[in-house]
């Protein structure tokens, strides 16, 4: 039997605060368990085979992503919308992460044909059929809407767990090669993503979701523009690094990323507490009355307290990170980044207020511009400071974004409101 949602005000704010809740909390378990994963496989591989399973996770990680694209925030948007609709909404994104998981996996085995390396190819060929699994993450936007988030966060710690345990059991018995790592890398995400199609059940999802082509084009139309958006946004996140390492050299790109790292771990902080809020933003009026102002103070305090912790403690937390020295002027960088984190915190309600009121167009318009203001400012800022540059552009880019996305979005609201 499905569950119904709760309908007052009082009780989803409830639901909303339990879910960042636990969506920080296993955000910070993961990064334990990633941990614990890349110093075992840091001790056991060899220094070419653990740039071979770096190299691996991270395209996983992207195409993951992209197969998606915008798919899963459109139809959660959707559902909340209109409840009744959640079968065919569903249906149709099935079809389209089915469909775009089989162009991931034919983008994997073209990487496979044209890669030359022996190892290389042979761990992405491990992958391709576990990566048919990423096309079950069709169920998140059900249980986003129901506020139910700790079933899709358990799923993944849980694959994460089963990774960790079976890299100890392999490294105690001297097992531990190349090729299983990248197969339990593939395994252990194939298992999250089945987690959350068994918990969609067990907790009274729709059955019998049998997804058709037409649907699933008409949604992949609604969500191309919030795709868009999260290609803009991967692209100006890492693209500084790469100009970086091309416009000063290996020295100034290591103290930049002394420095990025920890801003690359937080941004997602902001992120995380602003996901609950789409479900309840996209369902009227009320809902953006309660909610929003309650986010955006939230958000905004978060975000003043970063740039003041940024700014005190930046040469304490290099001292601690990279006691061995070198990297002393990360701390510079460190205390430029949290002008940019303030930056995110303005950009993730917005963000998420625009695909509530379905104006995702409105913000791949300006996550583009970001990308554009990006590249322009690392040509002209990096050849002249180096790591400081980058950092400055990064500053200008993520306040630029979420101070745009903020307007647009209270006027996209007010209008539409009235």
């Amino acid at each position: 039997m499905q569950e119904p949602v709760p309908g007052s005000i009082e009780e989803r704010g409830r639901l909303v605060r339990r879910s960042a809740a636990v969506l920080v909390t296993g955000r910070i378990l993961s990064a334990f368990l990633s941990m614990a994963s890349l110093s075992i496989l840091g001790r056991h591989l060899t220094l070419e085979e653990f740039g071979v399973q770096s190299y691996l996770v991270t395209l996983l990680g992207l195409l993951h992503v992209l197969t998606g694209f915008g798919g899963n925030a459109v139809a959660t948007a959707e559902i909340a919308r209109r409840e009744e609709d959640a079968p065919g909404v569903l249906a149709a994104l099935l079809g389209l992460r089915s469909g775009l998981a089989l162009a991931g996996a034919a983008g994997i085995l073209v990487l496979f044909v044209t890669t030359e390396t022996g190892e290389s190819r042979a761990a992405l060929l491990i992958t391709v059929p576990f990566f048919l699994f990423f096309a079950c993450s069709f169920v998140e936007p059900w249980f986003q809407v129901r506020q139910r988030m700790e079933a899709t966060v358990l799923a993944r710690l849980l694959g994460q767990v089963v990774f960790v345990v079976a890299l100890v059991f392999l490294a105690r018995g001297e097992r531990l090669s190349l090729g299983m790592a990248a197969f339990l890398t593939a395994a252990s995400l194939a298992l999250a993503h089945t987690s959350m199609l068994l918990a969609f059940r067990g907790l009274g999802g729709p059955r019998g979701l049998r997804p058709r082509l037409g649907p699933s084009l008409a949604l992949l139309r609604r969500a191309f523009p919030q795709g868009m958006a999260t290609v803009f946004g991967l692209l100006y996140f890492h693209l500084d690094t790469v100009m970086l390492r091309f416009m000063a050299g290996a020295e100034e790109t290591g103290i930049y990323g002394g420095g990025y790292r920890l801003f690359a771990a937080s941004v997602m902080v902001p992120t995380l507490l602003a996901a609950p809020l789409l479900p309840e933003l996209a369902r009227g009026e009320e809902a953006r009355r309660a909610f929003l102002p309650r986010a955006l103070r939230l958000h905004l305090v978060l975000g003043g307290i970063v740039i003041v912790a940024s700014y005190l403690c930046a040469d304490l937390a290099v001292a601690i990170l990279y006691p061995e020295g070198g990297l002393e002027r990360s701390a510079e960088v460190i205390r430029i980044l949290g002008l940019a984190f303030f930056g995110v915190c303005l950009g993730a309600p917005a963000g998420v207020l625009l695909v509530a009121k379905g104006a995702q167009s409105l913000w791949a318009r300006i996550t583009f511009i970001g990308l554009l203001v990006n590249i322009v400012g690392n040509v002209l800022l990096i050849p002249r400071m180096g790591a400081v540059g980058a950092a400055l552009t990064t500053v200008v880019t993520e306040l630029l974004v979420g101070g745009v996305a903020l307007g647009v979005g209270l006027r996209v609201r007010a209008r539409s409101d009235t």
